[in-house]
C-alpha cells in the first residue's frame, strides 16, 4: 500500500513540476529580448538551477500534501480522501502558479524576479485591478486555463472494490 501511495505521490507532484518548467519557458518566452545576449549554455545552467530551486518550493508548498499522502494509517484510497487531497492540492498550488504568471509581465518593470516585495504592494493593485485585468485579460485566462488542467490532469488513486458482507459462504 504505501509502494502504490508514494507512487502516486511521486506521479502528482511530477505534475506540479513539469507545470512549473512549463511556467519557466513561458516566463522565458514572453521575456526573451532581456535574455538574447545569453548563450545556450547559460540559460540551460539557469534552467537547471531552477528545476532545484523548483524541488525546494515545492516540498514546502506541498508539505501539507504530502503528510497527508503517506499517513501511516486509515484508507488512504477512499474516494472522499482522494478528492479532499486532490482540492487542497489544486488550492495549495494555485497562489503560486498565480505569482509565476504575474511575474512574466512583472519583470519587465522590475527588471528581476519578484520577491517578498510583492506583498507590499498589494494595495496598489487592489487600487487599478480593474486597469490591470484590462491589460493583461490572457494571464488571466491563462490561470484558469492552467488550474483547470491540474484538475483534468491529475493522477486519481485506483479504484477501490465495494466490500458487500457475505451472508454466507460455499466450501
Amino acid at each position: 500500500m504505501f509502494d502504490s501511495s508514494f507512487q502516486l505521490l511521486l506521479r502528482r507532484l511530477g505534475l506540479v513540476f513539469l507545470l512549473y518548467t512549463l511556467l519557466r519557458a513561458i516566463f522565458f518566452a514572453f521575456n526573451f529580448n532581456h535574455f538574447a545576449g545569453a548563450s545556450a549554455g547559460e540559460v540551460a545552467l539557469a534552467f537547471v538551477h531552477g528545476l532545484r530551486f523548483d524541488v525546494a518550493a515545492l516540498v514546502i508548498i506541498n508539505s501539507l500534501f504530502i503528510l497527508l499522502s503517506l499517513l501511516p494509517h486509515g484508507n488512504l484510497q477512499h474516494p472522499t480522501y482522494q478528492k479532499t487531497l486532490q482540492w487542497l492540492f489544486v488550492l495549495t498550488n494555485a497562489p503560486f502558479i498565480a505569482l509565476a504568471l504575474v511575474d512574466v509581465e512583472f519583470f519587465k518593470f522590475i527588471g528581476r524576479r519578484s520577491g517578498i516585495e510583492v506583498l507590499t504592494i498589494t494595495g496598489d493593485v487592489m487600487g487599478q485591478l480593474g486597469q490591470l485585468a484590462g491589460y493583461y485579460w490572457y494571464m488571466g485566462i491563462g490561470f484558469v486555463g492552467i488550474v483547470i488542467a491540474i484538475v483534468k490532469l491529475y493522477p486519481k488513486s485506483a479504484a477501490i472494490p465495494e466490500l458487500r458482507p457475505v451472508l454466507w459462504q460455499r466450501y
